[in-house]
């Protein structure tokens, strides 16, 4: 394992906190580090920006920081939920994120992740799915693009209720479902998926099997490990969801990434805090397509919380993580491991 980097630290750069790691490497070997600039303090909602950092040499050095979108100047909008995606034949870096968590936007980057289109709004496509909501939220973390040229989003919805009780407005219904957000053509359309049959689930992760199936892993808000459900036909039927027994986490984004094995086999790398708090975050490694995670290594044994992963340019695996010694943490920092290194320990 490299030596880690502390990214991102709050208090630096005008900001208060950095949150939300979201990481992706573009076809140029470039890796792009996002992430929300959180102004003021930690909470999920107030003056938060998008800001990226990009690196050329496998993550030893990096680029200043740089704004990606903010709206309002010290206004309390919310600009987060980055959820980008790196087309390997085009080059073109798509980015699909939320403002106020009530509405989703669209930009792209086709100079490597430099600058970015303006925002074009997609609320309305999301709106055709049939799942009612107040809030939404894209990723957080990387999407994924299919063998066949479809962007996958995964999304969660949230259908917020309030009613007056007693003369104070209180909350009577908060459920949470995780839908599929796609485009065929390159980020100009956009579908919406049936909700996956698990509630309160959210912040999940998407990846593509070898049988050419979905697989949507999913922190649930209410259980203290893992579910993952797969789709054969993009969602608009699912397989029965499956409890991770082997995945004990705290309620927490966790990171899915498939990666190439040798004799053309695939695995999938995860990363997450192992046990029920945010804390000691661990990667995996399943060899059978996540029936079995054998390896395991401990990145970081304090206070860890979300986290991204990235295959880079040289087969080597980024990192991209929360960590600090509060509840929420106060830093965002990167490291990157072999696939020998996270072989070496026992699961």
């Amino acid at each position: 394992m490299s030596e880690v980097v502390d990214l991102y630290v709050g208090g630096q750069d005008g900001y208060a906190f950095y949150r939300i790691p979201a990481m992706v490497v573009t076809p140029k070997g470039t890796i792009l580090a996002f992430c929300e600039a959180r102004k003021n303090n930690c909470h999920d909602d107030g003056d938060i920006d998008l800001v990226v950092k990009r690196s050329s040499d496998l993550g030893r050095t990096w680029s200043p920081m740089q704004l990606v979108f903010e709206e309002g100047g010290d206004a309390p909008i919310t600009i987060g939920n980055p959820c980008p995606i790196v087309d390997p034949k085009t080059g073109v870096v798509h980015l699909v994120l939320t403002r106020n968590n009530e509405r989703a936007f669209y930009s792209f980057s086709t100079d490597d992740g430099r600058t970015f289109a303006p925002l074009r709004e997609i609320t309305n496509d999301v709106r055709k799915g049939e799942y009612p909501w107040k809030r939404l939220g894209t990723g957080p973390g990387h999407g994924m693009i299919t063998s066949d040229g479809t962007l996958v989003v995964p999304t969660w919805l949230n259908d917020r209720r309030y009613k007056e009780i007693d003369g104070s407005k209180k909350r009577v219904r908060n459920d949470y479902r995780t839908v599929l957000l796609m485009s065929k053509d390159q980020g100009q359309n956009w579908q919406v998926s049936q909700p996956a049959p698990v509630e309160n689930s959210n912040e999940s992760m998407v990846t593509e099997s070898p049988d050419g199936s979905w697989r949507v892993d999913m922190r649930v808000v209410d259980r203290q490990m893992r579910t993952n459900i797969r789709t054969h036909d993009r969602g608009q039927t699912w397989d029965k969801p499956r409890l991770m027994t082997m995945l004990v986490s705290p309620v927490c984004q966790a990171s899915c990434l498939s990666l190439p094995l040798e004799q053309g086999k695939s695995g999938l790398v995860f990363s997450s805090p192992a046990g029920t708090a945010r804390e000691r975050l661990t990667v995996r490694l399943s060899e059978d397509d996540g029936a079995t995670w054998p390896y395991a290594r401990l990145i970081c044994k304090e206070r860890s919380a979300y986290s991204d992963l990235a295959l880079l340019p040289d087969g080597s695996i980024g990192l991209l993580y929360e960590r600090g010694k509060g509840f929420y943490s106060e830093r965002l920092a990167f490291v990157r491991f072999s696939l020998a290194w996270l072989r070496s320990g026992p699961g």
